[in-house]
């Protein structure tokens, strides 16, 4: 149904890659929700939260400097 490979499912379970929106839009249309339905579903903290690869950035630069430092 996403039209994915079997290690990028595996990269999305273990939290190491997100969904892109496509992938967001193929689940929607499969579990029968609209946007706003979902969204409705979702916290303020989620929503607002940022990107899994920036979280990832700044996690690495911080080990760096730490090692650094």
């Amino acid at each position: 149904m996403l039209k994915i490979s079997g290690s990028t499912l595996t990269d999305i379970i273990r939290n190491e890659k997100e969904l892109s929106f496509l992938m967001g839009v193929r689940l929607l249309e499969h579990f029968e929700l609209s946007i706003d339905e979902f969204l409705s579903l979702l916290s303020r903290e989620e929503i607002d939260r940022k990107a899994l690869s920036s979280i990832k950035f700044f996690e690495k630069k911080k080990r760096k400097e730490h090692r650094v430092g």
